[in-house]
């Protein structure tokens, strides 16, 4: 993931708990053992969308080499950054709305509202770009032949209405009360299936235009699932007496539409900009630079997935001394578990991208900047996800745009001259200026912070194993793949001991005692 971390499925209602309305009247452990399902799922997917990233790109980059690879992640790109932003926000209306009124005819006219705008915007905007497919190829895609250029937008643009319906519908299913088909299509069905017909294609020895049209194939067969899922999530009938309309609709949807177009611009950004502004070689490496750093972020992914109902619930009943807790104790196991992955990216730099191939070690400073950006970035945890559980969405519109104008302007300006290292300076500042912003106003509006003596400690071990026995081992043995994997043993067995000799201090056995503090709110 090129720049910051990739932003996570949308959580559902960003207010707090008291503000969803009605619930369907089941019992109460059952309500709460489907979302441990849910979360645990969540996990699952969390893991292997991001074990599927690393792969495909692997994958790519040795088959279609830099500039290949390049091309295809441009394409990527773009149909990435324009599915998410045709949605128009839709699909969090619907998780918004659907919770509230259940399934039956009120939820199948919500479906219809928040559908038919999203497909009127794809297929205008798919129209415009087989219009313009052949300047906009020779922008975005310097690395291809003139007619693969082409090619590959009219691509992009075929598959625009399919994914962005998709998208939206399985919004629905989760406002109807099931991760399932969101997970397994987005983060499990989709991200598994391209490695392996990706792969096949590259195999057999089809060209980059084969590659991106093999990645395409499961955009269609998502489509057919999510249909299936929203019909079977639409059956029954709800118990709410709600009754809301479009213009309610779409005045909540607006705001959040605006914030996740800006954290899945950001996401792919640099790509587009090093594609167009310097060579589809430069994009490639970048792209692998991103896939370490998605990797890394991965476990702040799934804790926020687990978390964000429990805060939700302590927010909204005013229980700040809790939810701080929980935000607490989350941060420190972000902190050991991310932490180290980018210290010894950022010490082991140039033989994390040999893995990739010869040619992508030039990216090494690049990630260098990457990782030590998102190292602050991690250091106030799921600061935006407490923003958005006590239901100041618009303020995390404002940072996200924020942090998308920093990283847009250091790009513009700096990849001329600099490059890849241009393009990682404005990814990382606009990581900071999210993650950092968002901690800001939680300090200020609710008072959590999360610097206390587990957290210093945590940092403390990471940093002592993961940077000062790093740097010893890079001293001794060089930066080669061999060296990396032999101090990289190193680091990980003398971390094992400082976790178990530092267990209590770091609070990694009170887990159960934390959440066992907040259980009255259940009963």
């Amino acid at each position: 993931m090129p720049g910051p971390l990739a932003p996570a499925p949308d959580l559902g209602p960003l207010a707090p708990a008291p503000d969803l309305g009605p619930v369907p009247a089941r019992p109460r452990q059952a309500r709460l053992s489907g979302v441990g399902a849910g979360a645990a799922f969540g996990l699952v997917g969390a893991v292997v969308n991001a074990g599927a990233g690393l792969l495909l790109a692997l994958v790519v980059s040795h088959g279609l080499g830099v500039a290949g690879s390049g091309v295809f992640f441009a394409c990527v790109a773009l149909f990435t950054i324009l599915s998410n932003v045709l949605k128009l926000g839709a699909d969090t209306g619907l998780v918004r709305f659907l919770a509230r009124t259940g399934p039956g005819p009120v939820a199948r006219r919500l479906v219809r509202a928040g559908l038919l705008p999203p497909l009127i915007a794809s297929l205008v905007a798919a129209g415009v770009l087989l219009l313009v497919a052949h300047p906009i190829g020779r922008l975005l895609l310097p690395g291809a032949g003139t007619g693969s250029r082409t090619l590959h937008i009219v691509l992009v643009a075929a598959g625009l209405p399919l994914a962005t319906v998709t998208l939206v519908l399985l919004g629905a299913t989760r406002g109807l009360r099931t991760v399932m088909p969101f997970v397994g299509v987005e983060q499990i069905g989709k991200p598994a299936l391209r490695v392996i017909l990706v792969g096949l294609v590259i195999a057999v020895g089809a060209g980059g235009t084969a590659a991106y049209a093999a990645w395409s194939v499961p955009v269609l067969l998502g489509l057919l699932v999510a249909i299936a899922a929203v019909r079977t999530a639409l059956r029954g009938t709800g118990t709410s007496t709600e009754r809301p309309g479009g213009r309610a609709f779409w005045a909540f949807s607006a705001p959040r539409a605006l914030a996740s177009s800006f954290e899945i611009v950001s996401v792919w950004i640099g790509v587009l900009l090093l594609s167009a502004m310097r060579s589809s070689a430069d994009a490639g490496i970048f792209t692998a630079a991103g896939r370490y750093v998605t990797v890394g972020g991965m476990a702040m992914l799934a804790i926020r997935l687990a978390v964000a109902p429990e805060l939700s619930r302590l927010l909204g009943a005013g229980r700040i001394q809790d939810a701080e807790r929980i935000h607490r104790q989350c941060t420190v196991w972000i902190v050991l578990s991310s932490w180290p992955i980018f210290l010894f990216g950022a010490v082991f730099a140039p033989a994390v991208l040999e893995v990739f191939g010869g040619g992508f070690r030039r990216g090494a400073t690049a990630l260098v900047i990457l990782a030590l950006a998102n190292l602050l970035n991690l250091a106030v945890g799921n600061a935006q996800t407490v923003l958005l559980m006590v239901g100041r969405s618009s303020l995390n519109m404002i940072n996200t745009g924020a942090a998308l104008a920093c990283q847009v302007g250091l790009g513009v300006a700096l990849i001329p001259h600099l490059g890849l290292t241009g393009a990682a300076i404005g990814a990382g500042a606009g990581a900071i200026v999210d993650n950092g912003l968002s901690a800001i106003q939680v300090r200020r509006i609710l008072g959590i912070h999360t610097v206390y003596r587990p957290y210093l400690l945590a940092i403390a071990a990471s940093v002592g194993c993961f940077a000062g026995l790093a740097l010893a081992g890079r001293a001794v043995l060089g930066t080669s793949i061999p060296a990396a994997v032999t101090a990289g043993v190193i680091c990980c067995v003398a971390y094992a001991a400082v976790l178990g000799a530092f267990r209590r201090p770091l609070t990694l056995t009170g887990a159960r005692t934390i959440f066992q503090q907040v259980t009255p709110l259940r009963q």
